[in-house]
């Protein structure tokens, strides 16, 4: 983990940084040579934001998921286009689909065009934690690098996307606040 950020946009807690997680391989060749390697699966952004509906019970929606989620069940959405995009888990379906409403079903498709990178989204609670495994490396600067309007435009739009997400989401909405 590095490049943590955090604060509070338009009243949302949020927490950012770049992410890499490793597989870790060992190989032991016929001799009893043993080598460690570490291949990475996940390079990317992570964020986590407050979310604006208290429910119970966990969703997970993932562009890349090869296997179903311990105690969850696989759900389809009222969207064609959504459930094509996203795989949707959860361990409660009224959760769901209070939860993924048209407009934030419609706000996500969005989102995942705007970011190339696979999308994957975990809500629990009154936690939106959403991962873009993209193949970048943000915030840095190469040796000797000149700092010129290009790398801080590339520094605004990674900074952006945060509030990208809350607007698109609509996060910062708290018309939903009350549990069912």
């Amino acid at each position: 983990m590095e490049d943590l950020i955090y604060g509070t946009i338009s009243g949302v807690k949020y927490k950012t940084c770049d992410l890499v997680l490793e597989e870790r391989r060992v190989h032991t060749d016929s001799k009893g040579n043993t080598t460690v390697t570490y291949v990475p699966y996940f390079v990317g952004r992570f964020f986590e934001f407050d979310f604006n509906k208290n429910f119970k019970g966990d969703i997970i929606v993932t562009e890349t998921a090869m296997f179903k989620p311990l105690k969850m069940q696989k759900i389809s959405l009222e969207s064609e286009e959504f459930n094509k995009k996203f795989k949707t888990f959860a361990n409660d379906e009224f959760s769901a689909f209070y939860v993924l409403t048209p407009q934030l079903m419609m706000s996500l498709l969005d989102l995942e065009k705007a970011n190339p990178g696979a999308i994957s989204i975990a809500i629990n609670s009154n936690k939106l934690a959403l991962a873009l495994n993209n193949n970048r490396d943000t915030f840095t600067l190469k040796m000797n690098q000149e700092i010129n309007s290009k790398v801080l435009d590339a520094f605004k739009k990674d900074i952006n996307i945060i509030y990208q997400i809350i607007d698109e989401l609509n996060l910062n909405n708290k018309i939903f606040k009350k549990e069912y």
